[in-house]
């Protein structure tokens, strides 16, 4: 069977990424744009022994969203889009990305358009809840949070991500502070200072904006030079 990833937005690719390294398959992305984005940023991210690529991309075709329901095989979507398709030709699996609290954008009833749905935990199913949607309970399938599993089951290597990230002081404890983005309720641009004036007088301050707010980063690097903050680090989500 042929897999699919799906996403209206490159950077939303990332929630695939451990599925692709488990079952393999092909990204696809909706126009020329997406195309030099996902080379940008996936950039030596292939996993896959199958698959040769240019700068060692993993594997994606160009397809528009009116080709999608001739797919065959199985599709797996980041983004909330509705997929009117045959279910006996291309299942479809929808899997909501990020941790907060907002709802899956505005047009909740396309994701009843989905064959099976995998679920992070409770907090999700809840959020299906509060959106009204009527999703039968043999299509929630609980596979749990992808991107965090690794670092629950002490698969990430500590010191290579702190080396990455330029820590200085190692005996510090690491406060992560990721905020989703304005449409949100971001709260990047009200905390990331006094955050920064705060909690780096004991412990080391990772910021991770949200990818739509990563335009900030920049002005809060020279601002955290101008006052001679140290211990802040920022991860580009880019």
């Amino acid at each position: 069977m042929q897999i699919h990833y799906f996403a209206n937005q490159v950077y939303q690719y990332s929630n695939a990424i451990p599925l692709y390294k488990e079952i393999d398959g092909i990204f696809i992305v909706k126009k020329t744009k997406r195309s030099i984005q996902f080379i940008k940023y996936f950039r030596n991210g292939n996993f896959s022994p199958n698959h040769r690529s240019f700068l060692n991309t993993p594997p994606y075709e160009k397809i528009s969203k009116n080709e999608i329901p001739n797919l065959t095989g199985a599709l797996i979507s980041l983004s909330n889009y509705a997929i009117h398709h045959d279910s006996n030709r291309l299942k479809t699996i929808f899997i909501g990305h990020g941790s907060g609290d907002k709802k899956y954008g505005s047009k909740f009833r396309s994701l009843e358009t989905y064959d099976y749905h995998f679920l992070s935990g409770p907090k999700h199913l809840e959020k299906l809840k509060d959106m009204g949607l009527n999703i039968p309970e043999e299509k929630l399938i609980k596979i749990g949070n992808l991107r965090f599993d690794d670092y629950l089951n002490g698969k990430i290597d500590k010191d290579q991500v702190l080396n990455r990230l330029g820590i200085k002081d190692k005996s510090r404890k690491n406060i992560l502070y990721a905020p989703t983005w304005k449409w949100g309720d971001g709260t990047l641009l009200t905390y990331a200072k006094p955050f920064a004036e705060e909690l780096t007088k004991e412990h080391n301050l990772i910021i991770r904006p949200h990818h739509h707010d990563r335009i900030h980063i920049r002005k809060l690097k020279i601002w955290t030079i101008l006052n001679n903050l140290e211990h802040v680090y920022f991860s580009n989500p880019a």
